[in-house]
């Protein structure tokens, strides 16, 4: 059939049976899958997002249906829903309540002339591979989880850093490291704990050898099924979480701790093997789990110290010979973590000179949100002009203080104007405030005492000359500057600030 004019492909395809446009298709689908599923009183689930792959496989897309034996159920559910999708991209298919029927759809390109004998083939193919599976599981059952955990020292998980039952070792120092931190009550500490011992266990299944998707939910199939806490087998499942971008952190707080201790060890081990992302290349997944990481603290209330944090996973791999040095692997990896922190602070609102303004000056997540908003806020208030004046002018004459003269105190025996013990006075009554303040977090109340300092700042600059010929006094007077300027960028960079 000849295409007369571009503007007749569309529909001249169509007339011989091909669906040109993707979301056509898409739709098509969808509401074929949808329809087919309320006829039986099912809803249609696509959990692994093989709707995707399905839509660039036809072009006239035909749904149908076939079964499976509905002894197969006793299965996990993960384990049919990977069987089905993984390989097959059938779409399975639940009741009411979620359970899992024990049948699928699967779209097929045409319109079958023998759909019966079709439909039968896809059921054998899908058979076959629920057999296998459930073989796989009697096999795992019979070992059991713990001697699953005793074989870890087989399994290499990295050629420079050891096995899984190294990695295993780290994410249970890591893990109590972090409850003891966060102050996780006794027994989220003791699911957690518990749940780190058996984290990599399910890597020597049989089930996981053969369905790589399945890791965790095995480790929390397996650890229930052996009478575990529920939340130790929860926590074993959730470690991986979130799993995609923007997904879902865990929910339980133990599986929590295990998912920021398994994402640490995976972020510093990069950093200290030499090979962390580049680019577009992030094979180990390490920019989701740095966001991660991120996720899980705002969503638990987790307040700990990255950089601490990272220097107690390095020195679970300080033992290994011919990794990149401590200080450099440690500081790469906080700063890539606080990179990711920045775009989650971003993305929810804060103004990005502002989250830049405030990132050296804390290693606590909680902490450098508060900063960022407080800042970003107060640039809308009465005060923003004296805080950048009050910042602006003693940091602009600091930089001429040589870094040799900046470790003595200012000394007010050499003050000779009074607005120089104004100033000095000023400043330390607004420094005992800061620093209460700071420990509660009280950021905007920090910023308003720090306005506050402007006029004694302006009096100062109208009645003091700086840059005397007296050195001893030249000097007193740059330290008391420098000593306001960095006082003010230890709350916020300010000179950051774009406006």
């Amino acid at each position: 059939m000849d295409i007369v004019t571009p503007g007749a492909y569309v529909e001249t395809m169509r007339q011989v049976r091909v669906l040109v446009d993707q979301q056509e298709r898409e739709a098509l689908v969808w509401s074929e899958l949808r329809r087919l599923a309320a006829e039986r009183g099912l809803q249609v689930l696509d959990p692994m997002g093989k709707m995707n792959e399905v839509l660039h496989l036809v072009e006239w897309p035909t749904v149908l249906a076939g079964t499976f034996g509905e002894e197969h159920l006793r299965l996990p559910d993960e384990v049919l829903i990977t069987a089905m999708q993984s390989h097959q991209r059938y779409f399975p298919l639940v009741d009411s309540e979620g359970n899992l029927a024990n049948s699928f759809f699967y779209v097929m390109n045409g319109e079958p002339a023998h759909a019966e004998q079709i439909t039968a083939g896809n059921e054998r193919v899908l058979e076959g591979r629920i057999e296998d599976a459930e073989f796989s599981f009697e096999k795992d059952l019979a070992v059991g989880i713990e001697q699953m955990a005793r074989g870890l020292d087989r399994v290499v998980f990295h050629v420079k850093i050891g096995t899984m039952r190294d990695k295993t070792d780290r994410l249970v120092h890591l893990t109590a490291h972090l409850a003891g931190t966060v102050g996780a009550p006794a027994d989220v500490q003791g699911w957690a704990l518990e749940a780190a011992r058996l984290a990599k266990a399910d890597q020597v299944s049989v089930m996981v050898r053969e369905f790589a998707d399945l890791e965790g939910v095995m480790g929390e199939t397996y650890a229930r099924m052996e009478g575990f806490h529920d939340e130790v087998a929860v926590a074993i499942r959730e470690q991986y979480l979130p799993d995609v971008s923007g997904g879902r952190p865990p929910r339980s707080a133990a599986g929590a701790l295990l998912a920021t201790a398994e994402k640490v060890d995976n972020v510093v081990a990069a950093f200290a093997t030499g090979e962390p992302p580049s680019g577009s290349k992030d094979p180990y997944g390490l920019r989701r789990a740095a966001m991660g990481m991120v996720a899980i603290a705002f969503q638990h209330g987790f307040t700990y110290d990255l950089r601490a944090l990272c220097q107690r996973a390095y020195d679970g791999l300080e033992r290994f010979p011919g990794l990149v040095g401590r200080e450099s692997a440690v500081g790469d990896a906080v700063d890539f973590v606080k990179d990711r922190l920045a775009r989650f602070l971003v993305d929810n609102g804060i103004a990005r000179d502002a989250v830049d303004a405030v990132l050296p000056t804390s290693d606590v997540f909680l902490d450098l949100r508060r900063r960022a908003a407080a800042l970003d806020c107060f640039r809308d208030s009465d005060g923003w002009d004296d805080l950048v004046t009050a910042f602006t002018r003693p940091s602009n004459l600091a930089t001429k203080l040589p870094p040799e003269e900046v470790g003595p105190d200012v000394d007010p025996g050499l003050f000779s104007e009074d607005a120089e013990n104004g100033l000095y006075q000023a400043w330390r009554a607004a420094e005992d405030r800061v620093t209460g303040l700071v420990v509660t977090q009280h950021y905007y109340e920090v910023l308003e005492a720090l306005a506050a300092l402007r006029p004694a700042i302006d009096r100062y600059f109208d009645d003091v000359l700086v840059m005397a010929q007296d050195e001893a006094v030249r000097l007193n007077r740059l330290r008391l500057l420098w000593r306001i300027a960095e006082g003010m960028r230890a709350i916020a960079r300010l000179e950051r600030l774009q406006g």
